[in-house]
């Protein structure tokens, strides 16, 4: 969809305001469905029933470098939706007159509650006009008496977004706290059954599927979870790591119907790096996987 502003300048910080941050992006992710019932009870959460574009700017970053602000919706199903959304200007192309105030809601993704991968719908992108209703149990756009959660219209004060029926409305007063990363790989060469902690992208057969929260207890057991990029659910990860081969781990993703395992050695050099062999219904295909925050240059 083309959106058409008054001068360079005001396009200019629409797309910085429609450009998704990879470094935020990843502690959207993480705010998962077992996580948001209990970021919602935090003290800092205040549930309202409306919320004005001014008061939507006002909010505290939630993430690093972003400009975004994040909210979270129970909705009238009981669900829970994270929400990323920024406020921008429109121009009908080709139609005169002013442009007019619309919501955009960058990123959202509805939960299951107390589930961690039971996603329900997504969106990205989606531009909220004056009188727009979304139903963010199945992420559509309905018309009034259709299951709305969150209406964006015109008040006394100016724009602002109003929860719908039974559905409720959270903003946070501080910034949200993610768990932080597991430390790094130890020094040198030697691999530590420790050195396999972290957060890794995931490359199947070529492709990149998602990412990979691994973490080793003091007996060699592995555990996790695994992040699927098409469909942003998320499945547990069991394992253990060699007792005789310390750069060796072999774990298993669990699907609800089968299992995904995984022989993966870790490299020496640098210890950001996992390569191996990924079988799911008896077939075998090669993958590879790199530490968040890192990238791997060939010609270093």
């Amino acid at each position: 969809m083309f959106i058409n502003v008054i001068n360079r300048q005001a396009w200019l910080l629409l797309t910085l305001l429609l450009l998704p941050s990879p470094s935020s992006a990843s502690d959207f992710d993480r705010l998962e469905g077992d996580i948001l019932p209990e970021v919602i009870k935090s003290v800092s959460a205040t549930s309202r029933p409306t919320l004005t574009l001014k008061e939507l700017d006002a909010l505290p970053p939630a993430f690093a470098d972003t400009r975004a602000s994040f909210f979270v919706v129970k909705t009238g199903q009981g669900n829970f939706t994270r929400i990323l959304a920024s406020q921008a200007l429109r121009q009908s192309p080709g139609e005169p007159g002013a442009p007019v105030p619309i919501l955009v809601l960058e990123r959202f993704d509805t939960f299951e509650p107390g589930k961690a991968g039971a996603r329900l719908a997504r969106g990205v992108g989606v531009l909220l006009f004056d009188g727009f209703q979304i139903d963010l149990d199945n992420g559509q756009i309905v018309p009034p008496g259709q299951g709305g959660d969150l209406e964006f219209r015109k008040d006394p004060s100016g724009q602002s977004l109003h929860a719908l029926g039974k559905s409720a409305l959270i903003t946070l007063s501080k910034p949200i706290t993610i768990k932080a990363p597991l430390a790094g790989p130890s020094p040198g060469k030697a691999i530590l059954p420790t050195d396999f902690n972290g957060r890794y992208k995931i490359y199947a057969d070529g492709r990149p599927t998602g990412a990979l929260e691994l973490e080793v207890a003091p007996d060699r057991q592995l555990t996790g979870r695994f992040r699927s990029d098409p469909n942003g659910t998320s499945y547990p990860i069991t394992g253990e790591v060699s007792t005789d081969k310390p750069q060796f781990a072999h774990f298993k993703i669990k699907f609800p119907r089968t299992e995904q395992e995984f022989d993966a050695y870790l490299a020496s050099q640098g210890k950001n790096q996992l390569a191996g062999t990924t079988t799911m219904l008896t077939r075998p295909t090669g993958f590879f996987a790199l530490r968040e925050g890192t990238r791997l240059d060939p010609t270093d």
